[in-house]
């Protein structure tokens, strides 16, 4: 079976590449942004229609798309189509049979589309064979707490908990890039051991500080200003932008 997978390309979204990537054959993986992802949908339907299906299922992650093109899916795709996001703009997306889309859980915890696909799909799948939790116990609890890690950042849960290992992740993805980054986690799963090992501790702590750093200084840059009755602060900034 020929998969394609598009997903987003921040920490959520090639997580969900990674965790695809651990458990299927045959799966060619595109990060794509929210603004890409219907022309690169719409373009891989056409070309098709003109010749062969190239894949036998498509996975959509971390990303929702619009009307259109969703009735398009349902009306010719959707026997191989699966998408699965966790935005709240997309909850609408939920009456077609082929999307997953969840905010938070049962009790009110915050969810990622990299939790999301683990729980309904890639679990599963592990369950079946590849490094399922009865033969391969430590890989199934290393690739849950990376999950969990991811969740915890993406929902910015770790600064209500004061828990800096999520933020310490995400650094070490800048630091090596997306594709290392997957490399490095792949192979700590694969081999059952921690996500992050003492050097990449060291690397990240010394990524916060620069941050840190950055942003005291930015603060001491911000301009404020009163418009229609609101006041707020602007500032430039070419890195951090999140923080």
């Amino acid at each position: 079976m020929r998969i394609k997978h598009f997903t987003d390309s921040d920490m959520d979204g090639i997580s969900c590449g990674l965790l695809s990537a651990l458990v299927l054959e045959d799966c060619d993986i595109t990060t794509a942004g929210p603004n890409s992802i219907e022309d690169k949908l719409n373009r891989l339907f056409d070309q098709e229609a003109k010749g062969r299906k190239l894949f036998d299922k498509i996975i959509i992650t971390d990303m929702s798309v619009g009307e259109e093109l969703a009735e398009r899916i349902e009306k010719n795709e959707k026997y191989r189509v699966r998408l699965y996001d966790h935005h709240k703009s997309a909850e609408w997306l939920n009456k077609y049979e082929w999307a997953t889309v969840k905010v938070e859980d049962d009790l009110g915890k915050a969810l990622s589309a990299t939790e999301i696909y683990w729980q309904e799909s890639v679990s599963k799948l592990l369950g079946k064979g590849a490094f399922g939790r009865s033969k391969n116990p430590h890989k199934h609890r290393v690739a849950e707490e990376y999950v969990a890690m991811v969740t915890s950042y993406d929902t910015w849960a770790w600064e209500a908990k004061g828990d800096m290992m999520p933020k310490y992740l995400n650094h070490l993805m800048g630091i090596y890039g997306s594709e290392l980054f997957q490399d490095a986690i792949r192979k700590c799963i694969l081999q059952g051991d921690s996500v992050m090992s003492p050097e990449d501790l060291t690397m990240a702590r010394a990524e916060e500080i620069r941050q840190n750093k950055y942003l005291r200084a930015k603060l001491e840059d911000v301009v404020e200003m009163d418009v229609l009755g609101y006041s707020f602060g602007v500032v430039f900034a070419e890195q951090y932008k999140s923080e």
